[in-house]
């Protein structure tokens, strides 16, 4: 994957903070070094940051003290976030009525769409857009 331009979800950069086994934790961690060594560029939408922290908050039950140092961690990353075009509603409802998605999932694939490049997921119904999405294997 060096030299590649991805889109990553919330899906990825969760398996970069989980203390506890999970299966694509060393994947990820790939990931993310690939983009530290600057050898990938990543893109995600700034929503990316409320979502992981509602992950590490509700499921993870992380501390805010952990939480807090963990977001700042993803944010030191490089990662490109995109700011939603509120003009592009129309294009996103209808890209998550499509592929029958919640709208913050089609976020991803929209950047994706937009930048034509592919977006690295581990969610089971955005993997099933196969022309766009790619899973860790």
């Amino acid at each position: 994957m060096t030299n590649s331009k991805i889109v990553i979800d919330a899906s990825i950069v969760i398996k970069w903070l989980v203390l506890q086994r999970e299966e694509k934790v060393a994947e990820a961690r790939k990931v993310v070094q690939l983009l530290l060594q600057g050898k990938i560029q990543v893109w995600a939408p700034s929503f990316l940051l409320v979502e992981v922290t509602n992950i590490l908050l509700k499921k993870k039950k992380m501390s805010i003290e952990v939480m807090d140092k963990a977001i700042q961690e993803i944010k030191k990353t490089g990662i490109q976030f995109v700011d939603f075009d509120v003009s592009e509603i129309g294009k996103l409802t209808r890209l998550a009525v499509q592929h029958s998605l919640t709208t913050y999932d089609a976020m991803y694939l929209l950047i994706a769409k937009e930048k034509k490049i592919p977006l690295l997921t581990l969610d089971r119904q955005l993997l099933k857009i196969t022309d766009v999405c790619i899973s860790l294997d």
